[in-house]
């Protein structure tokens, strides 16, 4: 991903998440330090999972970044593993700074949806 936030076309993203994600829908406050200053936006929980969530953000927020998220009274750390251009801003993969920072039954999402659920139901 360059300065501009366009994604670099010689360099695919593979999935890093090994576990069920969580669709969900949730606001979030996030907070990072860049060019020796604090940076802080709102944005939108828009997946999550045991090691990490996807975020929808109105400002690019380089990779490999450290990034404070807070939702209510949750905090969660982690670090940007990617920041893609989408249709309504950037989408941002973050791993939290410890596998198992997210578990359902400390914080639940608005709008939280298992996939794997539905996907069995179908079946």
């Amino acid at each position: 991903m360059d300065k501009d936030g366009q994604n670099s076309p010689a360099r695919k993203k593979t999935e890093g998440r090994l576990e069920s994600r969580f669709l969900c829908a949730d606001l979030v406050h996030v907070t990072w330090a860049a060019d020796g200053q604090l940076h802080e936006d709102d944005g939108n929980l828009e997946d999550v999972s045991p090691s990490g969530c996807r975020l929808l953000m109105g400002q690019i927020i380089s990779e490999n970044t450290a990034v404070e998220i807070r939702c209510g009274d949750h905090v969660f750390n982690g670090t940007v593993r990617y920041t893609r251009t989408s249709d309504l801003g950037f989408d941002l993969g973050i791993q939290f700074a410890q596998r198992g920072t997210w578990k359902r039954e400390d914080f639940e999402p608005q709008h939280l949806l298992d996939v794997n659920t539905l996907l069995r139901e179908n079946d």
